[in-house]
């Protein structure tokens, strides 16, 4: 969803309940190469409140998503929720520099031009916050790289116990 910057101003808030499609979602994991797959629509609701600096996002994020493990590849079913606190500045007062030093305040800065695309910042929040390298668990033997068995399930053919 779109939001107009310019609907934003005080300090009443702007609330936002919408969702993201799983076909929208999987699109964007899958251009990310992340191994993910949509069960049910991301869900989200976000407040969007004026303040001096610029615009304070917050946002609770709830997804079904189904996970590949990367050693093994069994998939699993996740119900996850994040919370979300973000700042969202205008880009006319971006830094003009062409390197800047970034402080601890300047990490969770969005910058925006006229509109604020909620979904692009829900989907890239959710890419940011999943593990990279998913495990179904944390002793999980993966699988045999000569005969591909399952080594949580199966002995391996290839190696003498």
């Amino acid at each position: 969803m779109n939001v107009l910057a310019s609907r934003i101003s005080g300090s009443v808030p702007f609330v936002v309940r919408d969702e993201v499609s799983p076909e929208r979602v999987d699109a964007f994991f899958e251009m990310n190469d992340e191994g993910c797959r949509a069960i049910s629509p991301l869900r989200y609701e976000a407040r969007l409140i004026g303040t001096k600096r610029g615009i304070r996002l917050e946002a609770s994020i709830n997804a079904e998503l189904e996970r590949l493990c990367s050693r093994c590849g069994k998939a699993d079913t996740l119900a996850m929720t994040w919370q979300v606190v973000l700042m969202l500045v205008d880009e006319a007062q971006a830094p003009k520099r062409d390197e800047v030093v970034l402080e601890t305040d300047d990490l969770d800065v969005i910058f925006y031009k006229d509109v604020i695309d909620l979904e692009h910042i829900v989907l890239e929040t959710v890419y940011v916050e999943l593990d990279s390298h998913y495990l179904c668990d944390d002793s999980c033997h993966g699988v045999c790289l000569k005969c591909g068995a399952n080594l949580n399930e199966t002995a391996c053919r290839c190696h003498p116990v």
